[in-house]
């Protein structure tokens, strides 16, 4: 039955080289950015500086999480997703916590300092969302990448702000709602972190399949193959018109017994894909790279053939 689109297939392996790419580029920045900010926003007295340094520290850690669970499975890329969207709402609550103590002392931070760091840290930041853009709309893991990168920059730009809003004020105030706007920030990046990455750690739990079905008289195992697709995904295109392999399962009959099925699989290059179709609701539908495929279903021999694309 339909194996995958060869377009997707060729894809995966080039999109995770240019990712891990990317992302050591973009941890080399955030950890020196780190260590420059969190030293400036401690002499100048400010909490949204310490808090975006806190934050480049943050991305840091989640870069190296990336690189270590890139290419494995969709279940580990989403387990990592959810531990960046932990650890994003975790920083928002240290933020707001550190607010409510400046606010409390009324620190007043030194603004010159704050606008030369705000600036640096956002071109630095913008160089990373640039790079990340071209990834955000893969999977939870890469999108988790982009949101932080995405609020790193806004959070910079309100930096720069504050530093404005405490030199023409003369008082911490511009410094705390900054800091505050970069823990609500923090706080919502991490709710869609975690709602993408918990969707996709129930799909990766799921007992995932091809299309398949029985031969049907008139019809070649080719064009019985797409009829298949038609009738369970929805999609139509053109059949290989020979089989890329096959795969054999246990099919329970009656009273508890068990028959061995031979599945004969073809690709299917999929040109058209519809809402409504004969079986549609009748199970859950998901499109997935080869690599990402390979590990939802549970199959040793159909995940070696979904392999044998990429």
């Amino acid at each position: 039955m339909p194996c995958c689109s060869s377009d997707a297939c060729a894809s995966t392996a080039g999109t995770s080289l240019r990712f891990r790419r990317v992302l050591w580029i973009a941890l080399a920045i955030n950890a020196g950015m780190f260590i420059a900010e969190i030293a400036a926003g401690m002499l100048a007295g400010s909490a949204a500086l310490q808090a975006d340094a806190l934050d480049f520290f943050a991305d840091a850690a989640n870069y190296a999480i990336s690189l270590a669970v890139l290419g494995m499975t969709l279940r580990w890329r989403a387990g990592a997703a959810w531990l960046k969207g932990a650890s994003m709402g975790v920083f928002g609550l240290w933020v707001m916590g550190t607010v409510v103590w400046h606010a409390v002392h009324g620190s007043v931070p030194h603004a010159p300092t704050m606008g030369a760091v705000g600036a640096l840290a956002l071109v630095m930041n913008l160089i990373c969302l640039v790079l990340l853009t071209a990834f955000r709309d893969g999977d939870a893991n890469m999108r988790s990448v982009w949101i932080c990168s995405r609020n790193d920059v806004i959070a910079n730009i309100a930096v720069l702000l504050a530093a404005l809003g405490v030199f023409g004020t003369g008082t911490g105030w511009p410094d705390f709602l900054v800091a505050a706007l970069m823990a609500g920030l923090a706080l919502h990046g991490a709710a869609q972190i975690l709602r993408d990455a918990t969707r996709e750690w129930r799909s990766a739990s799921g007992r995932w399949i091809i299309p398949k079905g029985w031969p049907m008289e008139g019809k070649t195992l080719a064009e019985a193959a797409a009829q298949e697709a038609w009738e369970e995904a929805g999609v139509r295109g053109t059949t290989s018109p020979l089989p890329v392999g096959s795969y054999r399962y246990s099919k329970r009959a009656g009273q508890g017994s068990a028959v061995e099925i031979d599945v004969t699989v073809f690709s299917l290059q999929v040109l058209q894909e519809q809402d409504d179709y004969p079986e549609r609701g009748q199970r859950e539908k998901i499109w997935a790279p080869a690599e990402d495929a390979a590990g939802l279903v549970s199959n040793s021999s159909l995940c070696a053939l979904i392999r044998a694309c990429v």
